[in-house]
């Protein structure tokens, strides 16, 4: 199977795909956090940025000061408890994106990782993938509802770096 995989790669070449009406603006692209956030996902979203920071393609970073209002123009991360939505999701206009992160992961490490990596990963630029990477993640659920722990954190991808390599070749940065 994994042959298969890789073999699938070689013909299809790149998996990773940008979206269409986003770019980011800002290299480093920063943050700002809610005023909901929990600790837990505030210190994980500090542990993925420095991992997506240790790549040099496109920086993110964490400023401290807190924003009530989400739809602020400037970017966000978010934490929130309402059962009707994903466990993980970010809102992109043509000037900001904002991440949320459901707190029903606060208990289980590794999703909550994975998923503030794949939704860092979309506000930089990146839409999901068919190829193996974190842009083709998805949280693992039960039958009956419950969220299974990943094994693994998950990491960037050769795809997603290459993805983010070719947004920050299309960023209009003066």
């Amino acid at each position: 199977m994994r042959l298969l995989l890789f073999l699938s790669y070689i013909i299809i070449g790149e998996g990773y795909e940008l979206l269409d009406f986003y770019t980011p603006k800002e290299n480093p692209l920063p943050f700002f956090t809610c005023c909901d956030l929990d600790e837990k996902v505030l210190s994980v979203s500090k542990e993925v940025i420095e991992d997506i920071n240790n790549h040099n393609i496109i920086n993110v970073s964490l400023h401290n000061e807190i924003y009530k209002d989400e739809i602020n123009g400037a970017n966000t991360i978010c934490s929130f408890d309402d059962d009707t939505k994903a466990y993980g999701y970010t809102v992109l206009t043509k000037n900001e994106a904002d991440i949320y992160v459901s707190n029903k992961l606060l208990s289980k490490d590794n999703t909550l990782y994975n998923v503030v990596l794949h939704e860092f990963v979309h506000a930089l630029g990146l839409n999901h993938s068919a190829i193996p990477s974190i842009m083709n993640y998805t949280v693992s659920v039960s039958y009956m509802g419950s969220i299974y722990n990943d094994r693994d954190r998950s990491y960037l991808s050769i795809d997603d770096m290459r993805g983010l390599e070719n947004v920050k070749k299309n960023m209009d940065i003066d």
